[in-house]
């Protein structure tokens, strides 16, 4: 908003006609006095609301009116089969970088694309299987290497790790591992669906063939583990939103949210092949799904807390069944009473 006098008026006048193109915001102008407001709706764009039969003495008020943008020039695709394309293009792109490279000896994909279960909004599971002695190279270029390509936009990374996720224009993610082939050892993982993209050699051939009797196993290490984390979260969100950090707040029942997930897939034995090949809101129990889907409440204390009470409910539940399911060692009785507190 603007209170000004003639002369500002004027000078005003020709910056608003260059710049009310570019920002397209929204503007509230007030002049007083002579003939400035013509000049204004003439050159800048901007419409006069009020002050039609204004005398000299009285204010002139303007909205600015900003050009519709035009979607036509903007160059992000929107559409699936954009997105889907500039995804086929990036893989294209990673995968001719890697091939040509005499230190790679694999490449293979994971995640939806290798189940064929994606969608355009799918990202790449990209795992790059190097020679033992230039593994540490790559995992030092992690980052470096996606930014030669086209349309790259940002890295996400974790220090101490061996993978990178990067983002590209216009909405592509790409996650990329390194493996050292001198450490590969036959997994459950490998059993996921597995998308081989070069293997000369047959090194991921042989990998997921040694690794087909193997079973995904749930310890009561990582059940103790989820179980204290949703505890955890249940207090945590009970705290926070008693002393109004409703935000943070929000964020605690999301962790919840996950753990609730997670003991549902335990109690049904699900595995992560069934997770690759199903998202949760389609392999959910129902109680569980009900739960969630209705537990997403306004920004307020009391909604907040209102929510914690009946996810807590269906919680309390599934910690019961878990210590039943898993034989765990840890007192039952002080778990159900921790999720008593903030029921």
């Amino acid at each position: 908003m603007y209170f000004g006098n003639v002369a500002h008026g004027r000078r005003l006048a020709g910056f608003l006609s260059q710049s009310l193109d570019q920002s397209g915001k929204i503007l509230l102008i007030v002049f007083f006095k002579s003939d400035i407001p013509s000049r204004i709706e003439r050159q800048s764009g901007f419409r006069r609301i009020q002050g039609a039969n204004a005398t000299a003495d009285s204010p002139w008020l303007f909205a600015a009116v900003p050009k519709p943008v035009n979607l036509s020039i903007m160059k992000t695709p929107t559409t699936p089969a954009d997105l889907e394309k500039a995804r086929d293009d990036l893989l294209a792109t990673a995968v001719g970088r890697f091939k040509t490279d005499p230190d790679v000896l694999c490449i293979f994909l994971g995640g939806s694309i290798a189940a064929g279960s994606a969608d355009a909004y799918s990202d790449v599971d990209l795992r790059v299987v190097v020679k033992s002695e230039r593994h540490s190279h790559f995992v030092a270029q992690r980052r470096e290497i996606p930014k030669q390509w086209p349309g790259f936009l940002f890295n996400e990374w974790l220090p101490n790790t061996q993978h990178c996720v990067s983002h590209f224009l216009p909405f592509g993610k790409i996650d990329i591992f390194y493996y050292d082939a001198a450490a590969l050892i036959p997994s459950p993982w490998y059993r996921l669906p597995i998308k081989i993209l070069h293997d000369p050699k047959g090194i991921v051939t042989d990998l997921v063939k040694r690794s087909e009797e193997l079973s995904f196993t749930v310890g009561e290490e990582d059940v103790s583990i989820s179980i204290s984390k949703g505890l955890a979260a249940a207090h945590e969100t009970y705290r926070r939103a008693m002393r109004g950090e409703l935000f943070y707040a929000q964020t605690l029942l999301d962790e919840l949210r996950h753990h609730m997930m997670r003991a549902d897939d335990w109690l049904h034995d699900r595995t992560p092949e069934t997770a690759v090949m199903a998202k949760y809101n389609k392999r959910a129990s129902g109680d569980v799904m009900t739960a969630l889907s209705t537990s997403y409440c306004p920004c307020e204390s009391d909604a907040i807390l209102a929510t914690l009470r009946s996810l807590v409910r269906i919680y309390r539940n599934q910690v019961a069944a878990l210590h039943e399911k898993f034989k765990l060692s840890r007192p039952l009785k002080n778990d159900i009473a921790a999720l008593d507190i903030v029921a």
